[in-house]
């Protein structure tokens, strides 16, 4: 088993992928900080989608509550073939 004792880890990129691994090694005993890769983006960047498997994630890691406040469903989904 890896021993966490004085472990420090930078992760590069503080997009999804770079905080939602943060927030799973800190449990862990891992000194860790990410920092973004790219300059601030703003608000008018756009609406984020995540993945069924990836909303499982984010509630695993004790964020179900906070992400039931900012999520919007989509009230119906429209396929179009060829």
């Amino acid at each position: 088993m890896l021993r966490t004792n004085n472990l420090k880890v930078l992760i590069a990129g503080g997009g999804i992928g770079g905080l939602t691994t943060l927030l799973a090694v800190r449990p862990r005993g891992i000194d860790a900080q990410a920092f973004p890769s790219r300059p601030k983006r703003s608000a008018k960047s756009g609406p984020a989608s995540s993945s069924s498997n990836a909303t499982r994630i984010l509630r695993a890691l004790g964020l179900g509550e906070a992400l039931a406040r900012v999520c919007v469903y989509p009230e119906g989904r429209l396929s179009r073939l060829g």
